[in-house]
């Protein structure tokens, strides 16, 4: 298995990426400045026919969240709470790396491993394409973050990785070309 928290570079880990445009002739809002509630739908059924079509049942599943805190102090907050069902059946490992921006100094990556059926999926999809809409729910909070989290899904049954950078799209890595071709 590969080791996530030895690198700050996760995509060098795999040896082909796609960027995954979800929907592109659409909008987030409508004429009249409504959110368009159609795009938003479309965009959570076919991330959660992704997920599961990547996952079996009773997989074991990683998630690595980057987070971007303020200070040192209070790292982890209620972020496992908001997405997994049940804390007593994970793994959590951390790792700190350097970030080179203005703003942040150093970032701190978890690695949860679970199964499948520990996740929220409902909850992490949602909050995942909802953050840059500070008005919709469920978001992950920001109040102690520079930024929200960035969260890598991956599949050690498939060695492959998912990267939901918001409601517009994803990244899907793999060793194995065949499994990132739409």
């Amino acid at each position: 298995m590969k080791d996530f928290l030895q690198t700050d570079r996760l995509e060098i880990l795999f040896s082909y990426q796609e960027a995954v445009d979800l929907h592109p002739n659409m909008y987030q809002f409508l004429e009249d400045s409504s959110y368009n509630e159609e795009m938003f739908f479309l965009t959570y059924t076919t991330l959660k026919s992704i997920l599961t079509d990547l996952f079996f049942k009773d997989d074991k599943v990683i998630l690595l969240i980057n987070k971007y805190p303020l200070c040192n102090k209070n790292k982890t907050d209620k972020i496992l709470h908001k997405i997994v069902k049940n804390i007593r059946e994970i793994t959590l490992s951390e790792q700190t790396f350097d970030y080179l921006n203005d703003d942040i100094d150093t970032y701190l990556r978890l690695q949860i491993e679970t199964t499948y059926s520990n996740i929220k999926w409902k909850q992490l999809i949602l909050s995942l394409i909802n953050q840059d809409f500070p008005d919709r729910q469920p978001q992950f909070k920001t109040k102690n973050s520079f930024k929200t989290p960035d969260i890598y899904i991956i599949s050690p049954t498939t060695d492959t990785m998912i990267h939901i950078y918001d409601d517009r799209g994803y990244i899907i890595y793999s060793d194995d070309k065949m499994k990132i071709s739409n």
